[in-house]
């Protein structure tokens, strides 16, 4: 393969050269050379440099924030709009309908509906079951552990200092799994 050119900075042709493909994303490197009088290799060079690739992305995320942080201000100046213009339409509404459908609606989106299939109860308590399996052998070792620990037969655990178990020992304990015995001409 060839060697390929990298810029050493981003000129005016450069830059111009960003801007057309960033107006035209739907247009080829070929037509962006036709544009600026310029062999598609030429352009493909300039555009595949790191220069170019990094003032390229910078200037889509310039574009991209612009337009994400446009539109909540947007849709904030129609809801105040809208608000101003239904507050006047109520002050001077000798509807009753009319004002009693719009309070509704205001008090809807508020949160102070009625409880229906559409607009449920907000959640009261939640009881969430986890269920947690146990192995025979696992609870062979936990129980021996516990016994090893100073658990009375009241089932108290005598809770050991809080760092004794950092550097003690492993307990392996072995259970052999008991067969139960059916006896011979049983019922």
């Amino acid at each position: 393969m060839g060697k390929t050119h990298q810029l050493k900075k981003m000129g005016i042709r450069h830059t111009q050269i960003m801007h057309w493909l960033t107006l035209n994303p739907g247009k080829s490197l070929r037509e962006c050379a036709d544009h600026f009088e310029m062999t598609p290799v030429w352009i493909s060079g300039i555009v595949r440099s790191d220069i170019f690739q990094a003032a390229l992305r910078r200037q889509q995320m310039q574009i991209a924030a612009r337009v994400t942080s446009s539109i909540p201000e947007r849709l904030t100046r129609l809801a105040d709009v809208g608000l101003d213009k239904l507050s006047t339409m109520v002050e001077q509404s000798a509807d009753p309908d009319f004002v009693l459908e719009a309070t509704d609606k205001v008090l809807h989106r508020l949160g102070y509906a009625p409880v229906s299939t559409r607009n449920p109860a907000p959640p009261g308590q939640q009881n969430i079951q986890q269920n947690f399996f146990v192995g025979a052998d696992d609870l062979a070792r936990a129980r021996a552990t516990m016994g090893q620990l100073g658990a009375s037969a009241s089932g108290q655990l005598g809770l050991p200092e809080s760092n004794s178990l950092v550097n003690s020992p492993v307990i392996t304990v072995e259970v052999e799994p008991q067969v139960p015995q059916v006896a011979a001409g049983g019922a």
